[in-house]
């Protein structure tokens, strides 16, 4: 899909989502807890696209349990930003 080709499409996809979970009342947690689990997915289901995308794979992969619900909770931050 060429928007996961695109590093700044996809941040701004995954902005959306979240903006669209907060704006439904999910707390945050929630909305980190449902990352993990996206997180999960791609790793084991989708070659990344591009170089920051490989670069979070490779982040995801080496981290515990602890380390990836952390890189999700800053994903989720740099996103909600955008």
């Amino acid at each position: 899909m060429e928007i996961f080709k695109d590093w700044q499409k996809w941040k701004k996809t995954l902005s959306g989502a979240v903006n669209v979970s907060e704006k439904s009342g999910m707390k945050d947690n929630t909305i980190v807890n449902l990352g993990e689990k996206v997180g999960d997915f791609l790793e084991n289901n989708v070659e990344p696209a591009n170089p920051q995308q490989k670069v979070l794979r490779d982040l995801w992969q080496s981290g515990d349990e602890k380390e990836q619900k952390a890189l999700a909770s800053m994903i989720v931050k740099m996103v909600d930003d955008q």
